[in-house]
């Protein structure tokens, strides 16, 4: 089977969440909704200063900052970051 359009999986104990990823500008807009989503809870509440950074920068669009956001909370124990690609026959 071939692979077909990239998608992006956020883990947590909230629930699973699929964001469409299949074109570059759609896995940009993924990582800042996935950014957004997880600044709602709170989550961004304790950062180091490297990390206040990157928090400023997805704040204002850095699809990269925010990328690097949610892999770092990789590490936690109720929530994954995941890149699937869906199966096509």
């Amino acid at each position: 089977m071939a692979l077909g359009p990239k998608i992006i999986i956020w883990h947590s104990k909230h629930g699973d969440v699929y964001v469409d990823a299949a074109t570059p500008l759609r896995e940009k807009k993924a990582w800042l909704y996935l950014f957004e989503l997880i600044s709602k809870y709170g989550y961004y509440s304790d950062l180091e200063d490297d990390e206040k950074d990157a928090y400023e920068a997805a704040l204002e669009g850095s699809a990269k900052d925010a990328q690097w956001l949610l892999e770092m909370r990789d590490e936690y124990e109720y929530e994954r970051i995941e890149i699937e690609y869906l199966e096509q026959p």
